[in-house]
């Protein structure tokens, strides 16, 4: 093929490239244009990688951002940190101990025991409420407790105090089946107390409600479980024994709210907003199932 001598004056120069003579040889000009042909190709293949480069590198941004925000959301469970005197490390302490001691699965095992030792129950059935008590700490914590451990043994889990929302779902949902299995035992076992069902009908309105909102929020269970005590001994004070048992159990439940308040934030454990929703979604809900009575 002939190549015109004035075809490549209109043509890209790569740096460096000489500018051609007059009279230069067709042939040693069509070698130039393939030398520039093939090094815009270079060109174009070296700028190809870069361009696709980008989404991916998006996507390695946003799956490090969303790594960054879990192990974020898990640090904040770190109790103790760097500059904490002795006697702020063993207030922290003493509130780990009581965080565990109502730990939400044991709550309502200790509301049962109490709602027959404090009411009329006590009388009409000498001796029941350990045995009850023992029945719900089966379903209410020994049944969830397992689960979660078997789930933190095969990996499943980033720690035994579910410190996302994913770890929550499944077992809230154990919570939940077991609360509702304690609703229909109570309804017909309840030593003739209908309203002992009921209380256990809002309990397990509140275990869904906060289910719900793990969705979006991490709910204080701890403030939640604490709530639905004390809202339970409001509730049985008409068949209360007489005395003053059942007003000290309350002023003790309410100083044992604030304690365990406090330890979700001080310990790191949620935020204010999430503390004050828990106590909400505790005491709300058995004081309307209350109501029906």
């Amino acid at each position: 093929m002939e190549i015109n001598p004035d075809h490549y004056k209109y043509m890209p120069k790569p740096e460096g490239e000489p500018e051609p003579q007059e009279g230069q040889p067709a042939e040693s000009l069509e070698a130039v244009e393939e030398v520039v042909i093939v090094e815009s190709r270079q060109t174009e293949v070296e700028e190809t990688p870069a361009l696709q480069t980008e989404p991916l590198v998006e996507e390695r941004f946003d799956k490090e951002t969303h790594q960054d925000e879990e192990e974020g959301e898990r640090a904040a469970f770190s109790d103790l940190e760097e500059g904490d005197t002795a006697l702020t490390a063993a207030c922290k302490a003493g509130l780990r101990f009581f965080y565990d001691l109502f730990n939400p699965m044991l709550i309502p095992a200790y509301a049962t025991f109490l709602m027959f030792e404090l009411t009329l129950l006590a009388l009409v059935a000498p001796g029941a409420a350990f045995p009850y008590a023992l029945t719900v700490l089966g379903a209410t914590g020994a049944i969830p407790f397992i689960a979660v451990f078997v789930l933190l043994r095969v990996g499943s889990l980033g720690g035994m105090n579910l410190p996302s929302r994913k770890d929550r779902i499944f077992p809230y949902i154990i919570e939940l089946l077991a609360m509702g299995a304690m609703t229909i035992f109570f309804l017909y076992k309840g030593a003739g107390a209908n309203w002992i069902w009921l209380i256990f009908c809002g309990a397990t309105a509140s275990v869904l409600v906060n289910f719900l909102l793990n969705f979006k929020i991490r709910v204080s269970n701890h403030c939640t479980a604490i709530a639905a005590l004390l809202a339970m001994l409001i509730v049985i004070k008409p068949v209360a024994l007489p005395g003053p048992a059942l007003g000290w159990w309350a002023i003790g439940t309410v100083g044992m709210a604030g304690l365990l308040g406090t330890g979700a934030i001080v310990l790191g454990k949620h935020s204010l907003k999430e503390v004050i929703i828990g106590y909400a979604t505790g005491f709300l809900p058995i004081i309307l199932f209350a109501l029906i009575k």
